[in-house]
């Protein structure tokens, strides 16, 4: 089973929602043409639009971060797809650490 690109992900979250792309778009305060690169994989969101997308679409932001992170920094990580338990705080500021040096955020 292989990994969802983020514009993979992006669109079905969006179909699975009900709005159009120019919809996605004005609850995110961003064009439609914007919107649809961050579909098409010529652009990636800014950390801030990927937060907006996953309070948009009512999903944890690791969903929409994981596809961004090269496979090498993963197997240190735990990223859950539900709400983070308190046990992973840790985790997560591992996490954090790695992306800032990566230059993910």
């Amino acid at each position: 089973m292989s990994k969802k690109s983020l514009p993979e992900i992006l669109k079905e979250k969006r179909n699975v929602a009900g709005y159009t792309q120019s919809e996605t778009a004005d609850l995110l305060f961003i064009t439609r043409s914007t919107y649809n690169h961050y579909e098409k994989g010529a652009r990636t969101p800014s950390m801030d639009i990927l937060l907006k997308i996953a309070r948009l679409y009512k999903i944890n932001p690791l969903d929409l971060i994981a596809p961004l992170i090269p496979s090498e920094y993963i197997s240190d990580f735990y990223l859950p797809t539900n709400n983070i338990p308190a046990e992973y705080a840790t985790c997560n500021k591992k996490l954090l650490s790695t992306l800032q040096h990566i230059n993910i955020l």
